[in-house]
C-alpha cells in the first residue's frame, strides 16, 4: 500500500507543483522574448544591464542568467542560452545552450572552489519517463558549463548538497524510496555520469525530501508514513561517512504549528517538496512549495520556533552553505506602513538576535521581489511595484549591493 501511495503522490506533485526557476504553468505570464533589466548600485546609479529570459543566482564572478537565442520568437524555451554577466567589467560570457529546458533549481545551486553546481531539468514537465535531470558543473573561471550527472526519469525536485569532496544527490524512486548518488568532485569523471540503478549507491528505504550539508554534517528531511497515510517529517543527522548520528521528529513543531492543527493541511504540508532547507549554527529553516515557512533553533536535541514567519519571509539564496543567516521580506505591504516593507533580516548566531535593515529604490513604491547573495557578501536585489488598481506599474530593476553597506540595527 505504501509504495502505491507514493507513486501516485509523485505523479500528482509533478503535475501540480511549481517552484523556483520552473517553467510557467498554464495561465501564468511568460515572457515572449528576452527582457532588458537595468542594474543599479545603492546610490540608484545605473551600472549595467542584462537582456534575459530570467536571471538565476549571483555568484562571486557575476550574474548567472538565461537568454532566448537570437531569432527565437516563441515563449516556449526549446533552447536556452546560459550566460554569466560580470557586473564590474560589463563583460558577458556565453556558457552553453540547453535544449528542451523546462526547470532550473537555482535555489539548490552550490558554489565551491570556483565551480557552480546547478540542477537543470529538460524534456516534458510532468512526464517523468520523458524527463532528465542534469547537474551541471559551471567553471566560473573558464566560463564552461558541462554535465556532471544525468538522471533519466529524474524528477526536478531531487535535491543535492556537497560534503567534503563529494556531491550527494537524493534521487526519489518510483517506489517512494531514495537512492543517494555520490559523485567524487576531487576526481571528476571525464564524461558525465548517466545514472542507472545499481548497488554502488546508498539505498534509503524512505522518502528523502531534501539534503543539506554545512560541511561538517549531512542533514536530511525524511518523510515517513504508515498504512493509514499518517505522515511525519523527520530531521536526520549524518556524519561524512553517512552514519546516522541523530533523528528528530519535527512534525508537530515545524508543520503542525504553522497549520493550526488542521489535520488535512498538516498531512498535505508534510508531503510537499522543499524550496529551502538548512541547518546552520543551530538554526533551522524550512520552506516548502506550499505554505509552510518555519525558522527554528535546535537546543538540547529539541527544535523550537525562533521567530514568527509567514510566506513573505524568505531566505536570501546563496550558493555558499556557510553564508550568514540573511532573510528578506518580499512583496511587502504596499501601504504607507514602512515598518513592514523592504526589510532585510540578519540573524546573529552568537547573540541569537535578529537585526533589521531597510532599503528603498528612488521610487519609494517599489518593494522587494527576490534576492540572491554571493559567497563574498554581494546582494542582487529585484525591486518592482505591481499596483492593485489602474495605476502604472514600476518596471523591474536589479540592485547590486554590498551586505556591509546595509545598516543593521
Amino acid at each position: 500500500m505504501r509504495k502505491i501511495i507514493i507513486c501516485l503522490l509523485i505523479t500528482s506533485i509533478l503535475l501540480l507543483s511549481a517552484g523556483c526557476g520552473s517553467a510557467a504553468e498554464d495561465g501564468d505570464p511568460v515572457p515572449a522574448a528576452n527582457t532588458t533589466i537595468p542594474i543599479f548600485n545603492r546610490d540608484h546609479q545605473e551600472i549595467g544591464q542584462i537582456s534575459c529570459f530570467r536571471y538565476s543566482i549571483l555568484t562571486d564572478q557575476g550574474i548567472l542568467y538565461t537568454k532566448l537565442p537570437k531569432g527565437t520568437a516563441s515563449a516556449d524555451p526549446k533552447k536556452l542560452e546560459y550566460h554569466l554577466y560580470d557586473i564590474g567589467s560589463g563583460k558577458d560570457h556565453t556558457l552553453a545552450t540547453i535544449r528542451d529546458w523546462y526547470y532550473e533549481a537555482s535555489h539548490e545551486a552550490i558554489e565551491k572552489d570556483g565551480h557552480l553546481y546547478l540542477s537543470v531539468s529538460t524534456g516534458k514537465y510532468g512526464e517523468r519517463k520523458n524527463s532528465t535531470q542534469t547537474i551541471y558543473d559551471i567553471d566560473l573561471q573558464k566560463y564552461e558549463m558541462t554535465p556532471l550527472l544525468q538522471i533519466e526519469g529524474g524528477i526536478p525536485y531531487n535535491s543535492y548538497t556537497i560534503i567534503g569532496d563529494e556531491l550527494i544527490l537524493a534521487e526519489l524512486l518510483d517506489s517512494g524510496d531514495t537512492d543517494l548518488i555520490r559523485v567524487d568532485l576531487k576526481n571528476k569523471p571525464k564524461k558525465p555520469i548517466f545514472h542507472k540503478y545499481d548497488e554502488k549507491n546508498v539505498f534509503v528505504p524512505d522518502s528523502i525530501r531534501h539534503v543539506f550539508s554545512d560541511g561538517e554534517n549531512l542533514y536530511m528531511l525524511r518523510l515517513d508514513w504508515d498504512d493509514r497515510e499518517n505522515y511525519s517529517l523527520y530531521l536526520d543527522t549524518y556524519d561524512p561517512e553517512l552514519n546516522r548520528t541523530g533523528t528528530l521528529d519535527i512534525t508537530d513543531t515545524c508543520v503542525t504549528a504553522v497549520n493550526e492543527n488542521n489535520q488535512a493541511e498538516i498531512q498535505n504540508e508534510c508531503r510537499q517538496f522543499v524550496g529551502e532547507f538548512f541547518v546552520k549554527d543551530q538554526f533551522f529553516f524550512y520552506q516548502n512549495f506550499s505554505i509552510t515557512n518555519f525558522l527554528g533553533r535546535l537546543t538540547d536535541q529539541k527544535l523550537e520556533r525562533f521567530a514568527e514567519t509567514d510566506d513573505l519571509f524568505t531566505y536570501v539564496t546563496c550558493a555558499d552553505p556557510k553564508a550568514p543567516l540573511l532573510f528578506c521580506r518580499i512583496f511587502g505591504d504596499d501601504s504607507d506602513d514602512r515598518t513592514r516593507r523592504n526589510l532585510f533580516y540578519l540573524v546573529d548566531p552568537d547573540t541569537a538576535v535578529i537585526k533589521t535593515a531597510e532599503f528603498y529604490s528612488d521610487n519609494s513604491l517599489c518593494t522587494f521581489r527576490s534576492a540572491t547573495r554571493s559567497p563574498q557578501g554581494k546582494i542582487l536585489l529585484t525591486m518592482a511595484y505591481d499596483p492593485w488598481e489602474d495605476e502604472e506599474p514600476v518596471p523591474e530593476r536589479l540592485y547590486f549591493l554590498d551586505q556591509g553597506d546595509l545598516e543593521f540595527k
